[in-house]
């Protein structure tokens, strides 16, 4: 789960940077950037979870 977290927080990366140089218009790209932040908190939420069951 943490190379899943790392995937998302990459894949928002290149999203806000593709949005600041103005390579996708803002149309699309606001649900994708929406997305892409919901998913980090979840899978995130996800890890601390699991982590406080193993003890």
């Amino acid at each position: 789960m943490q190379l899943v977290l790392k995937e998302l927080r990459e894949s928002l990366y290149w999203l806000k940077l593709a949005k600041r140089a103005d390579l996708i218009s803002d149309d699309g790209l606001q649900s994708l950037l929406s997305e892409a932040e919901e998913l980090v908190k979840i899978v995130a939420k996800s890890i601390i979870t699991a982590k406080g069951k193993e003890k």
